[in-house]
């Protein structure tokens, strides 16, 4: 038996060594690689990275130039014969990660390790082993998930290879009194390698629309609140406006400045109120959570503004309830300093 070991790459952002060894005979070849130090970054989209376009892929369009003649349809030549059967040389390759590598392509920001197995003979191309991923972050929806659990496995249930990765987001005290006190919004992706299905749960956002309003705008889908009506009003943001806000959040997260709003139509309030937004709550949390600034609007009322800025020093901020003292200046000139206490039912 032959041995042979090149050290192929070390960069700053890799070094993978590579061993070689031939049976006797030549009749077999194994090699083992071991990834000491790698950074991959995948971006979406390269230059030029894209698929030339096959404008007649089964040849019903036909181009007249010098070679060809109008009105005369081109004879397909015979398939030519099938190929004698090749054999392929016996390989084993195995790849050892034997400490954290980073890959990078967005969403996805992961650290991995393990071993996988290769075994390349004439019946076909066999994996398994697969790579544990302890670490790493999922960029969705203009919010970072952490990453609770992770892998990739090749097996006899999925030669192909199965990918399952769970991140979850714990949400702000604010969101979990919107939410009747649930903490973490989860997101699965499990599947094939190259195409993983997500998967929302928890946080109230089973489906797609529910994530997109608790990240966007830091409401349910759905906004309460006491003696609302049970048929929904009108309301804001709405249907295709949380895909809008999702795309700035992933792609123009300085445009939204607002940590929590929301605007609604209050049929209580009026008898021409129905249908007409006169409500809005807007909120900018501070970075410590220790203080917040709030924009309010409300119809016209006795001894109210119609308009108003508040800034809140929060003395007790939980997921159930919140106190503190802030100050207020409104649209009718009044304003001062005072207590607040907020409070969210189990439901």
């Amino acid at each position: 038996m032959r041995r042979r070991r090149d050290h192929i790459c070390d960069a700053r952002s890799a070094s993978i060594a590579i061993s070689h060894s031939v049976g006797e005979g030549a009749t077999s070849r194994r090699n083992d690689a071991t990834v000491r130090r790698l950074n991959l970054r995948s971006p979406d989209r390269l230059d030029r990275g894209h698929q030339p376009e096959d404008i007649a892929p089964n040849g019903d369009v036909i181009f007249l130039d010098g070679k060809r003649v109008a009105g005369k349809l081109p004879v397909a030549s015979p398939p030519p014969a099938a190929a004698p059967p090749r054999h392929r040389r016996p390989m084993d390759i195995r790849v050892r990660i034997p400490h954290l590598v980073r890959i990078n392509q967005t969403p996805f920001d992961l650290r991995a390790k393990g071993e996988i197995r290769i075994a390349v003979r004439d019946q076909g191309t066999v994996v398994r082993g697969g790579l544990t991923i302890p670490k790493g972050s999922l960029f969705l929806f203009g919010k970072h998930h952490r990453l609770v659990d992770g892998a990739l496995t090749f097996s006899d249930e999925h030669p192909k290879g199965w990918l399952e990765l769970v991140f979850r987001r714990k949400l702000s005290p604010a969101d979990s009194r919107a939410l009747a006190g649930i903490d973490e919004m989860q997101v699965v992706f499990a599947g094939p390698p190259t195409a993983p299905k997500p998967k929302l749960g928890g946080a109230g956002n089973a489906a797609l629309a529910e994530a997109m309003a608790m990240n966007a705008s830091g409401h349910p889908l759905y906004l309460t609140e006491p003696d609302m009506p049970a048929s929904a009003t009108v309301k804001a943001p709405r249907g295709d406006q949380l895909g809008m806000l999702s795309f700035m959040a992933t792609n123009l997260p300085h445009l939204l400045f607002l940590d929590r709003f929301a605007a609604w139509a209050d049929p209580y309030d009026g008898r021409a109120s129905y249908g007409r937004v006169e409500r809005f709550e807007g909120e900018r949390t501070s970075r410590s959570g220790r203080s917040r600034v709030r924009v309010v609007t409300r119809p016209p009322s006795p001894g109210r503004s119609s308009a108003e800025i508040q800034w809140d020093r929060m003395l007790i901020d939980r997921r159930r309830a919140a106190f503190g003292v802030g100050v207020r200046g409104g649209s009718r000139a009044g304003g001062g300093v005072g207590f607040f206490f907020e409070w969210a039912s189990e439901d």
